[in-house]
Order: structure tokens, then C-alpha cells, then sequence
């Protein structure tokens, strides 16, 4: 079991005292108490994935002791022979409350690791549970993308080989951005269907996940969505990085198929002046504190001071450019919203001239920008993410 006086006393002799990066590895003053994601991911890989064959009988939560017999099993139709209808019981909810308390409480461990409800399908039980069209499901056949999470009807896909682990946390952060709240109903039915596939040929989106560029760059060929976004978690090493590029990528997901159409006077990405994302974008470009993407080309003389940006759109460099709203625009916003939720226990990735704390970032950003992400309204996170749902 793990537990803060068992990690004190394996400090010196064991390099990993806990599973994954989802809880926290103690105690903190020894600098080799580290998750076994961390220190060994390919054994985390190997012993998290519990969906692939060859991987099935694998347990996906440590065992606590108790054996708790479904009541509705047929294996426990034998208890109820003396009665005169039998199959009815099986499926009857008054005599199940009559089940002895030792099933009804079974003991847990005091430090249960967190396990998602929404599932992972293989992609032919995906056709069924998450309403794939006929032309999408062949299509994601056709370019081996084999594992499926639809949380709310959103689609995040992946090769077969991909960790269940990386997977999981792209998946939950979906749901978590559609469901803050977590109590499994969406925020706004309206804006979900700008992201949902439900069926409908060449509509919605997904996330595509895959263990190498070349796997993920096979998105391309997907046939029966209208846009997808590639997960890109390969560029990184440790899975804290590859973390916070699942998130940055959903986010862009959202933010690009969901707020931009149902909120483009706020969120829109048609020009450097048409929303408030894009205007505060705009206002801080090459400032510092201010904003900057890498690809494109500040003026001379860059960073400026407060209140005088270069125009917008920059330069850009040779053989890269992020110098249009729909990019520059929306790599901005992510930036801006991690900072708004202080969220500092991920490596998020930041300009060379945005800030890094919230106090600084909310000194620097205007009113109106601050307001849109305050505004219930408009459903925008308002704390650190854990990639767990609910």
C-alpha cells in the first residue's frame, strides 16, 4: 500500500515510490522518490496498458483484498432456486437491496488510485459505442488508428500500440473542457455539436494520437471528420511534456472548432481585430511582457515596451510561420489560459516574452480578455487541469 510513512522508509533504497504522475511522489526532500512513469516508461507502458492483446488479463487497479460478486451474474442464480421465479430475480432491484452488507461495503484501500469512467473501445466496438459513420470507421481502419475514446461524442483516436495511460489523459482532458464541472452532463449542448461526430458524415473532430510523426502524419487521410488535430505528444521525452502537449492540443481543438464559431466576437479567429483573443494578441505583439511566437520575424529593436506593439501579422522566418490569426491567435490563448489558472505543476511551454506567473500575466492582460475568461458564460477553465474525470 502506498503511504507517506512507507515512502519514508524506502526513500534511500527504492528509486520510484509511486505509479504515475497523476499522484504525487513522497516525500519531497529526496530527490530519487519519482513516479515509475518517470523513471521507467516503457515498464509503465507495459504494465498500464490493459486493452491490447496479450495485455487483457493485466489488473487495472491494485486488488484491495475484497472479491465483490455481481449480484446480477448468472453464476449467482443458485442463491434463489427456492423461490418460484428465479429469472426474475436476477434483474430485480429490491432483491438485490437484500444482499448481505459484506457486498454492499466492500473495504477499500484509504488510497485508491483514481480510475476513469469513460472507456477505451476497440475500433470496432467504437462503431456501436461511439456512433462512428461506416466512411470514418474505414477510414480510421484503413490508416491503423485502432483505439477510441468519444467523450460527449468527441473523438480521440489512436494507433493500437499507443499508451492507454496517454490516451486516457488526451480523453479526460476533452471531457473535462466540455464538463467542468464534472457531473457528467456537457456545459453547453450547443457548442459540444461543433465538436461531436455522432454519425454525421464529415462532421466533427478528434484528436489523433500516434507513437511516432509519421503514424500521426497518416491523419491526413482521415475521411469523415471535418478537421483533426494531431496529438503530438511524440516530440517529448518524459511524460510530464508529453502531458501538457495532449492538453495544448485539445485546448487548440476546442478553442478553434467550438469557441471561435459559437463565440467569435471573443474567441474568433477571422482577423488580427475581430475578437478579443486576436486584439490582445495583436496588443502585446513583440512586447515584453507581451507575446511572441518563435516562428515569425519581430522588428528590429524587439522586445518593445508596453503600448507599442509591432503590426500585426509579422514576418516570418525561413521555413516557419505562425503569422496568421488561426495560429498566432490561438498559440497565444493557450499561453494565456494556463497562466490564467496558475497551473505550474506541468512544463507548459511559453513564450520568450509572456510571463510566468498569474499575478504577472493578470497585471499585463486587459480588461476585456480578463473578462471573457472570467465569464461563466463562456465556459472557460478556470482551474489546473488533473486529467482525471469525473
Amino acid at each position: 500500500m502506498y503511504t507517506r510513512k512507507y515512502a519514508l522508509e524506502v526513500g534511500n533504497e527504492w528509486l520510484m515510490t509511486t505509479p504515475d504522475t497523476g499522484m504525487t511522489a513522497l516525500p519531497n526532500d529526496y530527490k530519487n522518490a519519482m513516479t515509475l512513469e518517470e523513471g521507467a516508461p516503457k515498464l509503465y507502458q507495459l504494465v498500464s496498458d490493459t486493452t491490447t492483446p496479450g495485455h487483457k488479463w493485466l489488473p487495472k487497479i491494485v486488488p484491495n483484498g475484497t472479491y465483490y460478486i455481481n449480484p446480477t451474474s448468472k453464476k449467482k442464480s443458485k442463491p434463489t432456486k427456492k423461490t418460484s421465479k428465479p429469472k426474475k430475480i436476477k434483474t430485480s432491484k429490491p432483491k438485490q437491496k437484500k444482499k448481505p452488507s459484506k457486498t454492499k461495503k466492500p473495504i477499500v484501500s484509504p488510497t485508491p488510485t483514481p480510475v476513469s469512467k469513460l472507456e477505451i473501445y476497440s475500433l470496432d466496438d467504437a462503431k456501436d459505442k461511439c456512433n462512428l459513420h461506416q466512411k470514418l470507421h474505414t477510414s480510421l481502419r484503413q490508416q491503423g488508428f485502432e483505439k477510441v475514446m468519444c467523450p460527449f461524442g468527441v473523438l480521440v483516436v489512436a494507433v493500437s500500440s499507443y499508451s492507454d495511460t496517454l490516451l486516457r489523459y488526451g480523453g479526460n482532458i476533452v471531457a473535462t473542457l466540455l464538463d467542468a464541472n464534472k457531473d457528467g452532463t456537457a456545459d453547453d449542448s450547443i457548442l459540444v455539436d461543433f465538436l461531436a461526430h455522432n454519425g454525421r458524415n464529415n462532421k466533427g473532430t478528434s484528436l489523433v494520437c500516434g507513437n511516432t510523426k509519421a503514424e500521426e502524419e497518416k491523419e491526413s487521410k482521415i475521411q469523415g471528420l471535418e478537421l483533426t488535430f494531431s496529438c503530438q505528444a511524440w516530440k517529448a521525452g518524459s511524460n510530464k511534456v508529453k502531458k501538457t502537449i495532449l492538453f495544448e492540443e485539445a485546448f487548440h481543438m476546442v478553442h478553434e472548432m467550438r469557441w471561435a464559431k459559437q463565440f467569435p466576437k471573443e474567441f474568433g479567429l477571422s482577423s488580427y481585430t475581430g475578437s478579443i483573443v486576436c486584439r490582445e494578441t495583436a496588443r502585446l505583439q513583440c512586447v515584453k511582457p507581451g507575446w511572441w511566437h518563435p516562428e515569425n520575424k519581430c522588428p528590429a529593436g524587439a522586445p518593445f515596451s508596453p503600448g507599442n506593439p509591432a503590426s500585426s501579422p509579422l514576418s516570418c522566418k525561413i521555413n516557419d510561420c505562425c503569422n496568421y490569426p488561426d495560429c498566432d491567435c490561438v498559440e497565444f490563448y493557450r499561453q494565456a489560459i494556463t497562466l490564467y489558472m496558475a497551473w505550474y505543476d506541468l512544463p507548459h511551454w511559453y513564450s520568450n516574452y509572456m510571463p510566468r506567473t498569474n499575478a504577472d500575466f493578470t497585471a499585463m492582460a486587459s480588461k476585456e480578455l480578463l473578462a471573457i475568461m472570467a465569464d461563466p458564460k463562456y465556459h472557460q477553465p478556470q482551474r489546473p487541469l488533473n486529467g482525471l474525470y469525473p
